[in-house]
């Protein structure tokens, strides 16, 4: 199995909706919106933060390179988690990868940033924005 060395990494990143206090984790899932803009910085993206109070900012990325005369597709995702980094061991064996969030979200978020980054080296990459939201898993009129 191929070594997935960043997604081992963006797993181990707490980033579980809440601290164990109760509050928003803003800590935890901002460092983890920060890691996925690291492994795609490369790319003609321009990155928007919706700042919130007391709860953690919402971003999305739009593509800079746009074509007027398609649609643009909006690719929802959430950064959030139900359980702590700290809750589950993160390990590769294999065939799987294990760690809170690698079947929702953090596994998919991954998926994106490699699509994006193989459209981009064949210069398709356009007319897409890349939403990520840091409350998911917990319902908030956010």
């Amino acid at each position: 199995m191929k070594s997935y060395q960043n997604l081992l990494q963006l797993l181990a990143i707490n980033s579980k909706t809440n601290t164990e206090l109760g509050g928003a984790n803003i800590e935890g899932t901002k460092k983890a919106v920060m890691f996925i803009q690291e492994l795609i910085k490369e790319l003609p993206l321009k990155w928007t933060e919706i700042k919130k109070d007391n709860v953690s900012s919402f971003w999305y990325a739009e593509t800079i390179i746009n074509d007027p005369t398609k649609p643009t597709i909006l690719i929802s995702s959430h950064i959030d988690t139900v359980y702590s980094a700290k809750d589950i061991v993160v390990k590769e064996t294999s065939n799987k990868i294990y760690g809170s969030g690698a079947q929702d979200m953090k596994g998919s978020v991954y998926a994106i940033c490699e699509i994006l980054k193989k459209l981009h080296a064949k210069k398709q990459l356009r007319n897409l924005i890349f939403y990520i939201s840091p409350q998911e898993e917990t319902a908030t009129l956010d």
